[in-house]
């Protein structure tokens, strides 16, 4: 459910993944990012999912880097975020534990699929109209 250089801090982010992964009739997309920290970067993937209505689902080992490595920032009522610069804004994107059937996958839902604009395309390809080359700031 995560590619075996996840959750392993790098000196230097990766070039952001789409990956379109098949399996007989059973089709997920992919994406890699990574997440700047003060130590590098931790890299992610996360299952593409236009049912979460959330920014983000993290999986428990997920939660166990970003939590050790500083990313997530709470607010004055006590709500964790993690912080994202895009081009013209900084977006406070919540979060949430993964669902249970979905566990040990991270998914990003729909209110990021928005603002990094999805966009599927005819040969079985996506991407984002929004570049992100890292998560933070």
């Amino acid at each position: 459910m995560h590619h075996p250089d996840d959750y392993k801090v790098q000196s230097e982010p990766i070039t952001p993944e789409f990956i379109v992964h098949q399996a007989g009739n059973h089709v997920r997309l992919i994406w890699r990012v990574s997440f700047k920290c003060a130590a590098g970067y931790v890299p992610i993937s996360f299952i593409v999912d236009t049912g979460g209505m959330n920014y983000f689902y993290f999986s428990e080992p997920a939660v166990m880097v970003l939590e050790e490595n500083q990313v997530f920032v709470r607010d004055d009522n006590g709500n964790n975020y993690v912080r994202m610069r895009l081009a013209d804004q900084i977006v406070r994107a919540s979060f949430v534990d993964s669902p249970t059937h979905a566990k040990p996958a991270n998914l990003i839902g729909l209110k990021l699929l928005f603002k990094l604009q999805l966009q599927l395309e005819a040969s079985n390809t996506f991407r984002f109209l929004t570049e992100v080359p890292w998560i933070g700031v």
